[in-house]
């Protein structure tokens, strides 16, 4: 299979909350060609959909560094790190995260009753 297939397959199992699925194919993507910034931005999008969000910063800045002109790996690295800080907590209080199963990969945060939404 050539690595736009497995690009475009993993964006499907992304929609369909097949998060396994989705970086295995982004994964095999890259073993095709390792620069690729469509595999390494699914592969990072499909980490962060798994809640893995520090390394979902490492591919998005990874992929920033090739393609400085793309919105899409910005935007990448300020959801992860929003995230990441969530997690945290700003007071160093650690919050409960948990990614919706939207197709976007929202994250909630829950704390006592409240809920935020980023994105």
């Amino acid at each position: 299979m050539n690595r736009e297939c497995l690009v475009g397959r993993s964006k499907c199992y992304l929609r369909l909350q097949n998060t396994d699925e989705a970086l295995k194919d982004a994964e095999a993507a890259l073993q095709i060609e390792k620069n690729s910034h469509q595999a390494i931005f699914q592969k990072a999008e499909a980490l962060f959909c798994r809640g893995d969000y520090e390394h979902a910063l490492v591919y998005y800045s990874r992929g920033a560094k090739l393609r400085k002109d793309l919105d899409c790996f910005r935007l990448g690295i300020q959801k992860s790190q929003d995230a990441i800080t969530a997690a945290v907590g700003a007071n160093g209080n650690a919050s409960k995260l948990t990614p919706t199963k939207d197709a976007d990969c929202r994250v909630r945060i829950k704390k006592g009753k409240q809920k935020k939404t980023h994105r």
